[in-house]
């Protein structure tokens, strides 16, 4: 995915994961979960856009 949509793909993902962990660790602040939720969203979307074409 990194060569077709380009190394923002990359830190979306690592977001997402540190998110996982955190979440369940408690270690985390709401506005932690708001900035790696616009990266994840982005992903997603650019992700679904490709599979459906």
């Amino acid at each position: 995915m990194i060569e077709e949509l380009g190394e923002w793909v990359s830190d979306s993902w690592n977001a997402e994961n540190a998110m996982h962990i955190y979440f369940y660790e408690g270690w985390c602040r709401d506005k932690h979960v708001e900035l790696s939720l616009k990266q994840v969203k982005k992903l997603v979307r650019e992700v679904a856009s490709r599979v459906k074409e």
